[in-house]
């Protein structure tokens, strides 16, 4: 991943205005959601998969 908030895997907020947690697609359904921390220059990882359980 080149930057946490661009590229592929169409990145965005999970809330409005939160421009802390975010979503990005890595196949189908399956998602990464993660927080980024600018201060710090850390991304953490909350989870990997099954975010939308078979929807």
């Amino acid at each position: 991943m080149e930057h946490p908030r661009t590229g592929t895997g169409h990145p965005e907020p999970l809330v409005k205005g939160n421009d802390v947690t975010y979503s990005r697609r890595i196949k189908g359904k399956d998602r990464l959601i993660y927080d980024i921390d600018d201060e710090r220059k850390i991304v953490e990882i909350l989870s990997i998969e099954g975010h939308y359980k078979d929807k």
